[in-house]
């Protein structure tokens, strides 16, 4: 088993919500994911959300009804969403709810109050929270939902920015709340932090995290800078980074199976 634990899918018939922050160029449907994958030895994948679809999941959930041996996913839901609706999405292979504090034009405190039930419900499902934020503000994010007792899966390093946190405080939070062995961290996306170099980040993870609380994930089709790179690039900069072949084993095997109950 090999897993990419972030990539997105959707087509041109898809609702794409008026809050977008962007609009894709053109469609990437779960057929071309997937012919990327049998191409590059991947055997699953998760699906995540892509904030131009907002709160209707329905292409994420039909892929996983169409191949359901290969995907689980992560999904972005409306503060009003009835535990009914969310335990068809599990029985579905949803393991996640996503909170995106970048793309979206939610401001932090609507995105993290308005949901404090789902965060209760998710704990007690086992489902994780995923969450997409960068610079300080993970500070705020962690202090509000450790608490809740939820597992918490940071995507793309923490998004790192050196514009906005010359001091890291974003990042030590997050290195922090390590502690609770709640915290998990997607090596992904190595293309969207704004530093000068994302591996000293990586090595701080490792040994905040330790080896079983790091998956691997390429961030297909890398929406908003589409065609920035071969998906092999993505294999390629990982093992550059990782040259523990057992270590690589964990991240892109054995820890994404027990993360997204593969």
């Amino acid at each position: 088993m090999i897993v990419d634990s972030h990539f997105h899918a959707w087509t041109e018939e898809c609702a794409f919500t008026s809050e977008r922050g962007y609009m894709p160029g053109m469609a990437r449907p779960i057929e071309e994911g997937l012919a990327v994958f049998d191409d590059h030895g991947i055997t699953h994948g998760v699906l995540i959300q892509p904030s131009f679809l907002g709160y209707d999941n329905s292409y994420m959930l039909e892929c996983l009804k169409r191949f359901p041996d290969r995907l689980r996913a992560s999904v972005v839901v409306g503060p009003d969403i009835d535990e009914t609706e969310l335990e068809a999405m599990d029985e579905l292979g949803v393991v996640a709810l996503r909170i995106n504090l970048i793309s979206s034009k939610f401001v932090l405190n609507h995105q993290l109050n308005h949901t404090f039930r789902l965060y209760e419900w998710a704990a007690a499902k086992g489902w994780h929270v995923e969450v997409y934020a960068d610079g300080a503000i993970w500070a705020d994010v962690v202090l509000r939902l450790l608490p809740f007792g939820v597992t918490i899966v940071v995507d793309h390093f923490g998004m790192p920015n050196a514009e906005y946190d010359p001091d890291d405080i974003g990042h030590k939070a997050i290195l922090k709340a390590a502690e609770s062995g709640r915290v998990w961290v997607k090596f992904s996306g190595f293309y969207r932090p704004n530093v000068p170099d994302i591996v000293p980040y990586a090595e701080r993870f490792l040994e905040a995290c330790g080896p079983d609380r790091i998956v691997w994930a390429s961030d297909f089709p890398w929406t908003g800078h589409q065609d920035l790179h071969p998906y092999q690039r993505t294999i390629d900069i990982f093992e550059e980074w990782v040259s523990d072949p057992a270590l690589r084993t964990r991240f892109m095997s054995d820890n994404p199976a027990k993360l997204f109950k593969l």
